[in-house]
């Protein structure tokens, strides 16, 4: 479905704003994962994931068919998944968060933190294995 070009735009301006606010999101996650304590070998790999999906969320933003860039994206969303579920999984276990609550608040926050960051997941996706003669490049945004 081809949108007017307004609204191309806006749609775009949209996925900038969303970059932001991921971008946001990523520098409070690493923040807590320093406080926390949580081992190196944890927290700079997910600093390098949480990059990457943003830089995946201003690619999908541009609507550029970048196809060998799009081969690395590939390798790199199940990285950046498995780093997110790690991340889920050690937030959900850690002795600091265990005290604070029971089950249900930690449930309420693993769901919220997903629906925050689904759309930075499927624009990777979207990024990295979209079919590229449906979506040629556009090189209208650059005029």
């Amino acid at each position: 479905m081809a949108f007017p070009p307004i609204a191309r735009w806006i749609i775009r301006l949209a996925w900038l704003a969303y970059a932001l606010f991921f971008a946001y999101l990523a520098l409070m996650a690493t923040g807590d994962d320093l406080v926390e304590r949580y081992p190196g070998y944890f927290t700079w790999p997910s600093l390098a994931s949480y990059i990457s999906v943003f830089i995946g969320i201003l690619l999908h933003a541009s609507g550029l068919s970048l196809p060998r860039l799009a081969l690395l994206y590939k390798a790199v969303f199940p990285f950046s998944v498995l780093m997110f579920l790690a991340g889920m999984w050690m937030d959900s276990t850690s002795p600091e968060n265990i005290g604070i609550s029971g089950t249900p608040f930690w449930i309420a926050i693993l769901v919220q933190v997903t629906l925050m960051v689904l759309p930075a997941y499927w624009a990777n996706y979207r990024f990295a294995f979209r079919r590229r003669k449906d979506r040629p490049i556009d090189h209208s945004v650059f005029d």
